[in-house]
């Protein structure tokens, strides 16, 4: 609101400065605006007028992101309080817009820490070509695998023999994976799907169930860094 207030108070200024500028040259013109005005006194309040109209926009236009700025900086509630109306709301949607920025930010440096620590067994990689079906349902594997490396530990899961298992629910699709803490990596090891009577392909969760499939299996086989394709 005092932004704009200015603008209008310094646009006043200078179109009746101008006016009186007109009027100033009345002997030159022959055009008169103000009838019987003193010249040499018109000029100089012409002057004036264009003059702090131009100060006044030049205080009206401060930069946006100067004023972005500004107000982030006056962190906490007792000066926050202090804010005019219009401050507050800008103080806001610069806030928004940085969380923003942050959020996105901070989306790209985990999609980077994931693809930093993030490993896939040949044996997958070596299924993911073979099998017709994980074959044709490698964009919902890639999607499962996304959501794995988000956050593994608060991944809902379920747990057969040495792997955990997710995603969960009536979908068909199912990944193996194992997570080591303590150096934050996340293993994949298998792409599986459900075929009948609750059965995975090949019989893959009551042998993992069994220890007849355990993780040295697939570290037999080796680990590759993830490259987001299948």
């Amino acid at each position: 609101m005092q932004q704009r207030v200015l603008r209008v108070i310094g646009s006043s200024f200078i179109l009746f400065g101008a006016i009186l500028a007109l009027n100033s040259f009345q002997t030159i013109t022959g055009y008169v605006v103000f009838a019987g005005a003193d010249v040499h006194f018109g000029s100089l309040i012409a002057i004036f007028l264009i003059v702090g109209g131009i100060l006044i926009l030049s205080v009206s236009q401060e930069s946006w992101r100067d004023r972005e700025s500004r107000l982030i900086g006056m962190i906490g509630d007792e000066k926050y309080e202090r804010l005019t109306e219009e401050e507050k709301h800008t103080y806001n949607k610069a806030l928004r817009r940085n969380e923003k920025k942050e959020e996105k930010h901070s989306r790209a440096d985990e999609n980077e820490d994931a693809s930093s620590r993030l490993y896939i067994s040949n044996g997958a990689l070596e299924r993911a070509k073979k099998d017709p079906y994980v074959f044709a349902n490698r964009e919902r594997f890639l999607n499962e695998i996304q959501r794995i490396a988000r956050n593994p530990e608060a991944r809902q899961q379920e747990q057969i023999g040495d792997f955990s298992i997710s995603p969960q629910g009536h979908t068909m699709i199912r990944v193996a994976w194992h997570y080591d803490a303590q150096t934050k990596t996340i293993f994949i090891d298998d792409l599986l799907y459900h075929q009948a009577n609750r059965r995975y392909v090949d019989d893959w969760n009551k042998r993992a169930r069994g220890k007849k499939i355990t993780r040295k299996i697939y570290e037999d086989k080796g680990y590759v860094a993830f490259n987001g394709k299948l």
